[in-house]
């Protein structure tokens, strides 16, 4: 049997804990985040970077940048949050 991490918030499986906190992130950031704010695991000061056209979030500029470009400029498609 294949191990793998659920989200708690979709039920989504990914196969590593990274694959799965970038997914939160992404599709629940609301949800996410604003947990790890209130137990002080993440701090404001800390950047993240929301999509102004569909809302996804970025914790990096390379991703945000990544996502842009693939996502909107190309005209790829992005399917939001």
């Amino acid at each position: 049997m294949v191990k793998g991490y659920r989200c708690r918030f979709c039920s989504r499986t990914y196969s590593t804990k990274h694959n799965l906190r970038l997914h939160m992130m992404a599709r629940h950031p609301e949800e996410y985040i604003k947990p790890l704010l209130e137990k002080g695991i993440l701090f404001e000061a800390e950047p993240a970077l929301r999509c102004p056209i569909c809302g996804k979030v970025y914790l990096t500029i390379q991703g945000y940048a990544r996502h842009y470009v693939i996502g909107h400029r190309r005209g790829d498609g992005c399917h939001g949050p």
